[in-house]
């Protein structure tokens, strides 16, 4: 069983919010991806059919295009840094408890006594990120398990109980 105390750091935020951004996986975040490749290649062709064909007004193409590449890139960024703090905002109700981690169940606990308690059946969303564990439940109760507060056990205990768990729902 692994203990965690459920503070959380802007930087484990962040990494949530950027992996709910661009869709949790490289399968689903296939859409930025092209969207991405075509904001890039757009002002790349105008700059190479201006070379080509020296005409001006495809200049003014190339200088929109970047516009709106980095326009797009703004935009990401400060969505990112919106959402994280109002995550941490919300997330602040849960300083002071405590998360345990078995592989029966995982225990959120006040002050020692069982606050609630969810089997792994209930888990419906499980992610291993750089910072943390995030753990989602079918009521889309969001469980965040930041590596660096650990109280007992290991965050190497937790990452073994979640591949199980992952491998016996695939």
């Amino acid at each position: 069983m692994t203990d965690y105390a459920m503070k959380y750091s802007e930087k484990t935020m962040k990494e949530y919010v950027t992996y709910t951004m661009t869709g949790g996986s490289a399968k689903k975040s296939l859409p930025i991806i092209f969207c991405t490749a075509a904001l890039t290649a757009i002002p790349i062709a105008a700059l190479i059919a201006y070379f080509m064909l020296n005409n001006p007004a495809l200049l003014v193409v190339v200088f929109c295009a970047l516009f709106f590449d980095v326009l797009f890139g703004i935009i990401v960024v400060v969505m990112r840094n919106i959402y994280t703090k109002k995550m941490l905002a919300a997330f602040a109700a849960f300083d002071g408890l405590v998360c345990s981690v078995s592989s029966e169940s995982i225990i959120i606990a006040r002050d020692g006594a069982p606050h609630s308690v969810f089997g792994w059946d209930k888990i419906d969303e499980m992610h291993e990120g750089k910072n943390a564990f995030y753990l989602k439940t079918k009521d889309e109760l969001l469980v965040i398990l930041q590596k660096d507060n650990v109280l007992s056990g290991t965050a190497r205990e937790t990452a073994e109980i979640i591949a199980e768990k992952q491998r016996k729902s695939q």
